[in-house]
């Protein structure tokens, strides 16, 4: 199978971000909204691709299509040495359903795109970043694969696990490698942030991400918030903990508003900002 430069590239954004907009892709440098809709049309009629539609309504609005590979596509690229079929993402339905997690799942994405963008900007390199639905194993091969789980899942010794939204690593131009988890929050709901929070400090004590991921050293916690306010709102509620405060060295906050560039305005329980390493 024949794929032109620019149709390539769109498979290969697909098979590591596994879900993407018209909009992400073009934040991606790929090429113009128009284009991208054109060919992306080219290559759904081709079976390459499918799409999410999303209808209109009253209250949110009209959501993006979101574009995803098919398994024709996961096969084409790895027979063509893109990528190891392990590292493509590709849904294990053809039709993959998430209506309820549709911003959560698009501004987790946001945040890998920014990373990435800020890794290839700054002379840093990316060894992985992982999502909530990225999945490895299968229940109907669970024997061979282990069962179908989150790749971000953190197991505890007793085996009850947590799954951040994100897990992500990158080295410096000095060859120091730096780990972190990363949460997106979406709702207003202080008080369920903070118990999110505490799973974050719960692991971290532990040394889950650490210990799974081969890290010598301890991990970045980091939270970003739709809203400006609610970050200010849950800062405020956390700095009455102060089992909470003696994490302030590792836990970050950031807005939406302030996402880009990734590794810059990071804001510390005492309101400092800072950057990542």
């Amino acid at each position: 199978m024949v794929i032109s430069e620019k149709k390539e590239e769109i498979l290969t954004h697909l098979a590591k971000y596994k879900f993407l907009t018209v909009s992400q892709l073009e934040t991606l440098g790929v090429s113009s909204k128009q284009y991208l809709q054109k060919t992306l049309k080219i290559l759904r009629e081709t079976k390459l691709t499918n799409r999410l539609e999303y209808a209109f309504t009253a209250k949110l609005g009209k959501f993006e299509d979101i574009h995803f590979l098919t398994a024709r596509a996961a096969a084409a690229i790895a027979q063509g040495g893109i990528m190891e079929i392990e590292q493509i993402q590709v849904p294990s339905n053809s039709q993959p359903i998430f209506y309820n997690d549709y911003i959560h799942r698009i501004r987790t994405v946001d945040c890998q795109i920014s990373f990435d963008l800020w890794t290839a900007k700054t002379g840093r390199t990316s060894v992985f970043y992982e999502c909530y639905f990225h999945k490895i194993g299968s229940n109907r091969k669970k024997a061979q694969t282990g069962v179908l789980q989150s790749k971000t899942r953190l197991y505890f010794d007793n085996g009850t696990y947590f799954e951040p939204d994100g897990v992500f690593m990158y080295e410096n131009g000095q060859g120091e490698k730096t780990l972190a988890t990363i949460e997106i929050c979406n709702n207003r709901d202080t008080k369920k942030i903070e118990n999110q929070v505490k799973n974050h400090l719960l692991a971290f004590q532990f040394g889950l991400a650490k210990k799974k991921y081969e890290h010598d050293k301890g991990n970045y916690i980091l939270f970003v918030f739709s809203e400006p306010d609610i970050m200010k709102f849950t800062i405020d509620r956390l700095l009455k903990n102060p089992n909470i405060m003696k994490a302030e060295p590792f836990l970050l906050f950031k807005s939406l508003d302030r996402l880009d560039p990734f590794g810059a305005n990071w804001v510390t329980l005492t309101g400092e900002l800072v950057g990542l390493k």
